[in-house]
């Protein structure tokens, strides 16, 4: 998986499908909660989520051991779209994204 794959699923998600953030105004990361999805958590496989990495940031979850092992190359991407995801508001995150994709010369998907 690039970068480019992981921003496109993300993209994908919050964007061309407007899924919810997983949870508004949460204190720590959350993974899958209540059915959603923060950005680490689209670009995981079911079988690749534990519990315990719930309210761990990514980095974190490296140095827990947690982060499957495919996407800790790119772990600071997922730490700018968690940031994303975490820090804006719902309406805000496509500029945040977009953003975030200029400053890492990625395509916006479309």
């Amino acid at each position: 998986m690039t970068a480019q794959d992981i921003f496109n699923l993300v993209w994908h998600h919050y964007i061309i499908l407007g899924s919810p953030k997983s949870v508004d105004g949460c204190r720590g990361p959350m993974y899958r909660a209540y059915g959603n999805m923060c950005p680490v958590g689209v670009v995981m496989d079911d079988t690749e989520y534990d519990p315990a990495m719930e309210g761990n940031g990514v980095r974190e979850l490296v140095a827990m051991q947690l982060l499957p092992a495919h996407l800790v190359p790119h772990v600071d991407l997922l730490w700018s779209l968690q940031r994303c995801h975490d820090m804006n508001k719902r309406e805000d995150m496509e500029a945040a994204f977009r953003l975030t994709a200029e400053q890492l010369q990625l395509q916006i998907p479309g």
